[in-house]
């Protein structure tokens, strides 16, 4: 693709709307920290770069469940390239502009695959628009993982369909048969290819990298310039070729993960009824249009008291607009190949993304190789937001075809123009009867429904009537713009220019709050309780009961006010950059021995070394150190006064009582590793109160022993009596293995790529 000036000023605008988008964020002052941003994200990446500026390799994370492997949960997103700016600004800046400069690549991705696709700059700058800064993509800066890996989806079908349609015309059966297969499907596409999947996993959603390749699948069967049964299954080959070269290079990621996986609830944990929780509800579809129709997550109107069983957490908003919608239909008037496809596959994922709510996703999670292991159906919605963005640009070259027929066009202002009656109309009798249609759908409560409830339904109401009239005015003000282009007042090029400030300022309106901001000092305020842990000097664990979570739901809280108490309740991966020890946690694959910490015994508490304990209930039998009451919603902070030490010497593995005479003590920790000396009076075991999990190996006195599992998921050594030096190290073959197939494989691209430049030459 030729680079003109124009295209170097629509980068520049996709750079200048990023930056507007997220202006708030800009100089490190606030925080990106919805959700997932402060509950996984930035404890485990400032980890991650914390370990690594003191030369370590972040494998293991010994703050959370006991010990559990860091690298490997795809979360801090290690080798990832573009996460080496956390390690050229401030943790904070890095933090807010490692999301940013997504958005700008989205865009610029998108905008190339429609120039690829032949579309002219306007519609490839719509369709990156749509993709960009709707509402879906702007609702993943949350969830970051899928941000990360979604935004690869353009360039990994840029070069899939130079490999599937690799001649810039059908060739012709003796073409066919004659040209070697390495002229029209040059192994180095399917590389680069490969490279794009592979940073697409890197970038850390699973689940976006399922899709895509369903969608290649797809792209291969329907778009592939040779239709026959020989071409289809070529196409199959450099499907599987691309997918092992993906898998090679990533292995050193893609080994570890699997192993957590195999080791995790997950494997355990897949009945559909878990799995499928989080589907996208059908009646949720008019939020594309219109925003937050059903409540909004951010001011908390999303509320499952009035939703029941119609409900979903996880996008905030799906939100496109009018214009887009309009033109992606558009795209209907010419139906080609293409356009049917992504139609195609526009249906396809709403159909997952429905999940429980059809029983298209029942058949698939039955059937299907891979889906038992995908949590959350809403998740596939990726891949209809990414057709709908390319809709949009077709629909916008479709739409200007008709311009230059006026009769067509006539009668589709007239038809514009009708809608935006109705949609007025509607508005305007709503205003008038806003009581009366209130009382109506308060019928379809219990007439005891909580006031709060009432309350909400009423703004909800209120919200969607402003909603609709926003509507009625971004449309009035585009069918103007089109009229008077259509009367020939304004050239082409002014309403092409007027219809995409108007999309552009529609989709700011309703999403650029979509991400609320917190104050940067939040994350280094110490607050009360955590005052109290950081003040003990000795090694402890802390454990903190769900109950406490809820004080932050009903003490209606603000967002900052709301994150601060977080903190101060010691909510999961919150103590991470403090390198304090939990019992518990948060990942987005749990350890399978969470089932032992969800509601830990006393003996648990006390094996494990929790001193401190953090209730939202009285506790007998500890001491009190502080009660909290916020709003009416109460916890209390104990000291244990039976905690265990984290290491110590028993006398066999079920006897959990310490050796009488015996001494232990680490005089070693680093992340992967822990040294001890022991001095044992009489044969017994060496106690570690650490996960037990592969990978970790022991040496005692410079022999490698064996480690067993102690109470359900520790660690434990066998000593003889006398003097030892212990040494435990966290070395999983599956990292090493992984680290020497990527570099083999990677030396081994570079060296295919080399060769093909000299023979080129």
């Amino acid at each position: 693709m030729k680079v003109d000036f124009r295209d170097l000023l629509i980068y520049f605008i996709f750079l200048f709307l990023a930056l507007v988008f997220f202006y708030l964020f800009l100089t490190g002052a606030n925080i990106l920290s919805f959700r997932d941003l402060s509950l996984y994200f930035y404890p485990l990446r400032f980890l991650m770069v914390e370990l690594v500026k003191s030369f370590q390799l972040p494998l293991w994370n010994p703050y959370l469940f006991c010990g559990y492997p860091l690298l490997a949960t795809l979360q801090i997103g290690f080798f990832y390239p573009l996460s080496l700016i956390y390690y050229l600004l401030p943790f904070n800046l890095a933090f807010n502009y490692y999301t940013i400069m997504h958005y700008f690549l989205g865009a610029l991705f998108m905008y190339w695959l429609m120039r690829h696709f032949g579309l002219s700059h306007s519609s490839s700058f719509l369709s990156a628009l749509v993709f960009a800064f709707s509402g879906y993509l702007l609702s993943m800066a949350n969830m970051n993982t899928t941000l990360t890996s979604v935004i690869w989806l353009p360039l990994v079908l840029i070069f899939w369909d130079k490999v599937v349609n690799p001649h810039p015309r059908p060739l012709s059966l003796w073409e066919r048969g004659v040209l070697p297969t390495a002229y029209f499907l040059l192994p180095t596409k399917v590389i680069l290819t490969s490279v794009f999947l592979a940073l697409m996993f890197l970038g850390g959603e699973p689940t976006v990298l399922y899709g895509t390749v369903l969608m290649m699948v797809g792209y291969m069967v329907l778009i592939n310039q040779d239709h026959t049964l020989r071409g289809v299954l070529r196409g199959v080959g450099w499907l599987v070729a691309a997918l092992a070269v993906a898998g090679m290079l990533t292995a050193v990621q893609l080994f570890p993960f699997m192993e957590v996986v195999l080791h995790s609830l997950r494997m355990t944990k897949t009945d559909f009824s878990f799995m499928a929780a989080r589907s996208f509800p059908p009646q949720e579809m008019i939020n594309f249009l219109l925003p937050f129709f059903f409540g909004n997550p951010l001011a908390g109107t999303y509320e499952k008291g009035l939703l029941g069983d119609q409900f979903q957490t996880w996008l905030l908003s799906p939100y496109v607009g009018f214009f887009p919608l309009f033109f992606t239909f558009i795209s209907l008037s010419k139906i080609d190949r293409k356009s049917l496809f992504f139609w195609l596959v526009l249906v396809f994922s709403f159909l997952l993304s429905f999940g429980r709510f059809t029983p298209v996703y029942g058949w698939f999670f039955n059937f299907f190789p891979g889906i038992k292991l995908i949590r959350y159906p809403v998740k596939f919605i990726f891949l209809a937001v990414f057709s709908m963005a390319v809709l949009s640009g077709f629909g916008w070259e479709r739409f200007f075809q008709i311009w230059e027929q006026k009769e067509k066009l006539g009668k589709l202002i007239f038809a514009l123009a009708m809608l935006l009656i109705l949609l007025w109309a509607v508005g305007f009798v709503g205003e008038q009867a806003k009581t009366q249609i209130f009382y109506y759908l308060k019928s379809f409560y219990p007439s005891n429904l909580h006031p709060y409830l009432t309350k909400l339904l009423w703004e909800l109401m209120a919200l969607n009537l402003w909603n609709l009239g926003n509507l009625v005015l971004i449309l009035g003000l585009g069918l103007v713009v089109i009229y008077l282009g259509y009367k020939y007042i304004f050239s082409r090029k002014t309403v092409v220019f007027m219809i995409l400030v108007i999309v552009i300022l529609d989709l700011a309106a309703a999403n650029i709050g979509i991400n609320p901001s917190a104050e940067a000092k939040i994350f280094s305020t110490i607050p009360f309780n955590l005052k109290i842990l950081l003040s003990d000097k000795s090694w402890f664990r802390y454990y903190v009961f769900p109950g406490t979570a809820k004080e932050n739901v009903l003490a209606h809280l603000s967002f900052n006010q709301s994150l601060l108490n977080q903190k101060d309740n010691f909510q999961p991966n919150w103590l991470v950059p403090y390198r304090l020890f939990g019992l518990s946690g948060r990942e987005s694959i749990e350890p399978e021995h969470i089932k032992f910490l969800v509601a830990p015994s006393q003996e648990l508490l006390k094996v494990a070394g929790v001193k401190y304990l953090l209730s939202d209930v009285p506790l007998a039998g500890y001491k009190l150190l502080r009660h909290k009451n916020v709003g009416g919603i109460h916890t209390y902070l104990y000291l244990s006064p039976t905690a265990f030490p984290r290491v110590y010497i028993r006398n066999s593995l079920e006897d959990q009582a310490i050796q009488q005479g015996s001494r232990c003590e680490i005089f070693k920790e680093k992340n992967n590793e822990i040294s001890l000396q022991a001095s044992l009076v009489k044969p017994g075991y060496l106690f570690l109160s650490d996960t037990y999990y592969p990978g970790w190996r022991v040496w005692v006195d410079g022999k490698e022993k064996k480690i067993y599992r102690a109470d359900k998921f520790f660690r434990a050594v066998g000593l003889e009596a006398g003097k030892h030096q212990v040494r435990f190290l966290y070395d999983p073959f599956s990292f090493k293995l992984g680290a020497l197939v990527s570099v083999l494989s990677f030396l081994g691209i570079v060296g295919w790529l080399f060769l093909m430049g000299i023979r080129q030459k």
